[in-house]
This record gives C-alpha cells, structure tokens and sequence, in this order.
C-alpha cells in the first residue's frame, strides 16, 4: 500500500500496490509523482505460516521430509484519509480524537465553563465559524450572552462537533 502526504503530514491519497512483473517501476513511478506530497509505502503483513495440506488431506514434505509451510495472504492496517496522518516523527498514526464533552450547557455568566482536555498543541478550535488558537493542551469554555454555540475541531484532530447552550 502507498500513501502521499502533503507538508502538514494529512494523507491526500492512498493506492494498493502494484504487483506482479513491473511492480518495482510501477512502484517508483508512483512514488516520483511528488506534486501533492511525498509516497510513503507500508509493507503488507503476512498472515501466519500453515502447513501445505495435498488433495488428500496429508502434509507435503519437502525433500528433506519436513512439512512444507506456505503464507496463505496478506493484510494491511486499516488507514483512512479520515482517520489517520504522517506525524512529525515520521510515522504513520491515528489522528487525535477530541474527548466527547463533559456537559453541554452552561450558565451564561462568563464563569461556569466546559473543560476540554487532552488537545493537541497547538489546536484551533472554530467557535461558530470564527477560528480560535489553543495552547496548552486545554480550553475552559465561557460564554458571557446566551445561546448556542457550535465548536468545531478540524486537522490535525479528528473532526469533531458539538454544541453547547448557554443560558
């Protein structure tokens, strides 16, 4: 599998990996093609080993009369466009999720809060609509008018959105 990532490590594209004759070219071919991004490439993991059986139901022996094992296929990890991103140690990781909110109302007097904890740094955080930047890994939020306020969390993180009532 190859997957491309743009300068801030988000995955633009993902593709199986050629095979068979010309894989090896197809492969840097692909990988050549930085217009979006660098390729990076996972190596499938091999299921474990099994015994070859025949059509009879015995073992095959190879000529020294041991059983003779076989790879029965491969998998590779479950990545999304969604879900995942190339962090910046270079690997390939879950996204960060934002913790589902503790409540979700809140008296508008610029006092009680909702606490969220556990932010990447640094994070926006998108208060209806306008971006806001959050450091230190937490955000206590107030609202001194009431309503309803939609926040939003985008990239890095995975997309989260919620609401909380002020009254």
């Amino acid at each position: 599998m190859l997957y491309q990532v743009n300068k801030d490590g988000r995955i633009v594209h993902i593709t199986s990996e050629p095979s068979g004759d010309g894989a090896e070219e197809a492969v840097a071919r692909i990988k050549s093609d930085t217009r979006n991004g660098e390729w990076f490439q996972i190596l499938p993991i091999p299921y474990p080993e099994e015994p070859v059986i025949r059509p009879d139901g015995q073992y095959e022996l190879d000529p020294d009369g041991n059983v003779r094992m076989h790879v029965p296929g491969y998998s590779h990890p479950d990545v999304s466009l969604f879900t995942h991103y190339h962090n910046k140690r270079g690997e390939l990781a879950e996204r960060p999720k934002i913790p589902e909110l503790v409540k979700t109302q809140i008296r508008a007097d610029g006092k009680d809060f909702v606490p969220i904890i556990g932010l990447p740094e640094p994070v926006t955080i998108y208060v209806d609509g306008e971006p806001y930047e959050v450091t230190g890994g937490r955000l206590d939020f107030t609202a001194e008018e009431p309503g309803r306020y939609k926040i939003e969390f985008r990239w890095p993180v995975q997309d989260f959105h919620g609401e909380i009532v002020a009254k």
